[in-house]
């Protein structure tokens, strides 16, 4: 099936808590995005190719020695194209991706890689990288509260900057942060909310308008003139 329309596709790359879940939602209801969460997208392959004593870094791990270091960014990239094909079918169909969640610079351009060389895959514009950002107190107090949520332990400021942060940064994200073309600032404190942020962002500097006629999930977009 040959796909003729060009789509841009966003990167929201940051921390865990950092929003990008949030504004990923922000997207898809308000400009009719597909947005796609590749952690979702890897806990979902990984329930499914393995018993749930296996842990994720475990699987992740024996993937990558079997197939390559693209062999998890290659199911994403799969799962991205499979997506895209579904929803083409639809009457109304999307024009946008945001994909959520990439840790390196390195499975951005395996994902857009991915999608050039499928047979028949439309052609991308060139991604756009959008950080979240947000202090690492903020961060810290934020993944506190989710994992209270689910009764897990407690874990002070320093090991999460240690154990979680540093271990982010130290796996590729402050080089993918680098690239970023515009972020967004994401602190309790901020003058304006992530949903103005966002809505602002997309609005001033891409053209997209909101539109209150949703139909059958999606929305019609315009492009500014």
């Amino acid at each position: 099936m040959r796909l003729q329309v060009n789509h841009n596709m966003f990167f929201l790359v940051g921390h865990r808590a950092s929003g990008k879940t949030e504004s990923g939602n922000l997207l898809s209801s308000n400009f009719g995005f597909l947005s796609i969460d590749t952690g979702d997208v890897v806990r979902a392959y990984k329930s499914r190719m393995v018993p749930p004593e296996v842990s994720l870094a475990e699987w992740e791990r024996g993937l990558i020695s079997e197939r390559g270091s693209l062999a998890v960014t290659d199911l994403i990239s799969a799962h991205i194209y499979t997506a895209v094909l579904e929803r083409s079918r639809q009457q109304n169909p999307f024009s946008e991706i945001a994909v959520l969640g990439n840790r390196q610079i390195e499975g951005v351009k395996g994902i857009i890689q991915y999608l050039s060389e499928v047979e028949g895959m439309m052609p991308y514009v060139t991604p756009t990288i959008i950080a979240l950002e947000a202090s690492d107190e903020t961060l810290y107090k934020r993944h506190i509260h989710r994992k209270r949520e689910i009764d897990e332990v407690n874990m002070t400021f320093e090991v999460f900057r240690a154990d979680v942060l540093d271990t982010e940064r130290n796996q590729g994200l402050n080089t993918l942060l680098a690239e970023a073309k515009y972020k967004i600032f994401n602190n309790e404190e901020g003058l304006q909310t992530l949903e103005d942020q966002v809505i602002a962002l997309f609005r001033d500097n891409f053209g997209f308008h909101l539109v209150n006629n949703l139909e059958e999930g999606y929305s019609q977009k315009e492009r500014r003139v």
